[in-house]
């Protein structure tokens, strides 16, 4: 897939770093809707923009948003995100919900027990790695409104 850019053809791979800064930029803003309808190539790409990689940390997630499924690789190199056919055999762990739950989960407005308990968020494999990969992604610290 190519992005037409000042008129010249433009791989999308050298718009994505700019996206995912504005992303991460834009997720601190006081003004950020929070409940608002998320597509799951949104919540996916999301991670991108919160990642925050940690030493020795290798997983591989399935992520199922919906009918929309993801794997999410984090090695020393960083995130690689992609969509994925059906094969939770190649994932440490396979996360079934909703971009909005994966959000809520995300920007810490709801706890992992919480959407588990409601049957909002079905993992496959252990909740341990569940545990460590969400916490690779720490919420952003929002601005106030005076240092907007």
């Amino acid at each position: 897939m190519r992005a037409v850019f000042c008129g010249r053809p433009c791989p999308t791979s050298l718009l994505e770093p700019v996206v995912t800064d504005l992303a991460r930029w834009s997720s601190r803003s006081p003004a950020l809707p929070r409940d608002v309808p998320l597509s799951a190539d949104s919540a996916a790409l999301s991670l991108k923009a919160l990642f925050a990689p940690a030493a020795g940390e290798t997983l591989t997630v399935e992520l199922r948003l919906g009918e929309h499924r993801f794997l999410v690789r984090t090695d020393r190199d960083g995130l690689h995100l992609r969509r994925a056919e059906a094969d939770p055999a190649q994932a440490d762990l396979v996360i079934e919900t909703s971009p909005q739950t994966l959000a809520a989960v995300l920007g810490r407005a709801r706890t992992l027990d919480d959407v588990l308990s409601e049957g909002d968020l079905a993992l496959t494999g252990p909740r341990a790695t569940a545990e460590r990969f969400l916490r690779l992604f720490p919420p952003p610290e929002p601005v106030s409104a005076r240092q907007g």
